[in-house]
Formats: C-alpha cells, sequence, structure tokens
C-alpha cells in the first residue's frame, strides 16, 4: 500500500537501528544493574512490541516479497521473522508456564540466545545502507 511509503525510508530504517542499539545498550546494562531488572523487564516488553510493529509494517508494505525472493535480500527478513518468534516464545508463553512443567522448559530457554541475534539486525545496516556519504572529502584521508 502506497499509505505506507515510509516502510522504506531512509528514516524509518534509522529509527529501526536506533532501537536495536538502545535494545542491546539495556540487555548489556541489566546483566550490571540486576537490582532494576522490574525496568529492564519492561524495555523488554517495549522493545518486543516495536520488532512485532516494525516486522508488521515491513510484511503489510513488502507482501510476499518480504520474505520470498534472493536470498541475500530476505534472509535478514527470515532472520527477523525468527527474532520476533523467538521473543515472543521466549517472554509471552514461556513466562506463563509452570516452571516445573516439563524438562523441555530448559531448552526452549534457549531461545534467549536469539535475543543476541539483534546484533544482526545492526549489521544490516551496514551491509544494506547507502554509505556514499563517506566518500565526500571530509571522509577522505
Amino acid at each position: 500500500p502506497s499509505c505506507l511509503w515510509w516502510v522504506d525510508s531512509m528514516g524509518f530504517g534509522a529509527l529501526c537501528n536506533v532501537v536495536v542499539a538502545l535494545n542491546l545498550t539495556a540487555m548489556l546494562l541489566s546483566m550490571q544493574l540486576e537490582s532494576l531488572g522490574k525496568v529492564f523487564s519492561a524495555l523488554d516488553q517495549v522493545f518486543l512490541l516495536w520488532y512485532i510493529f516494525e516486522l508488521g509494517v515491513r510484511y503489510a508494505y513488502y507482501r510476499e516479497n518480504l520474505f520470498f525472493g534472493r536470498l541475500t535480500r530476505v534472509w535478514w527478513n527470515w532472520l527477523d521473522l525468527i527474532i520476533v518468534v523467538s521473543g515472543v516464545v521466549d517472554q509471552w508463553i514461556l513466562s506463563h508456564l509452570d516452571k516445573g512443567a516439563s524438562a523441555i522448559l530448559g531448552l526452549l530457554r534457549w531461545t534467549r540466545l536469539f535475543r543476541l541475534l539483534r546484533v544482526m539486525k545492526l549489521l544490516r545496516a551496514f551491509f544494506q545502507g547507502d554509505l556514499s556519504w563517506t566518500e565526500q572529502a571530509p571522509f577522505q584521508v
């Protein structure tokens, strides 16, 4: 839909990258400031809601082209989907299950490792971004 033109803009891409950087910063700080666990838990929920929104609007804009096409382009989208689904499983499903319900829960907690894959979202910005501005005179040595 043309009303979602902003999904493909540099501004939205930059905003998404800022959110990922903030999320990674919060993850690192949560390890240092364990006394603020509830604050970081709330932030995790906000970040997950953002990632769901981001994936949702990108799907609404690109439709089937978001996940099907040249592998060099769509694999990032599949990675985003894996990260979002693992976040939903970890934060919204596993947190409500009885901790002693099954030995499988221990294995499912490994989904938290997928949160670290958010670093890959930042790497995407560098690989897919237009860095031609760095070729201008102020950046030349």
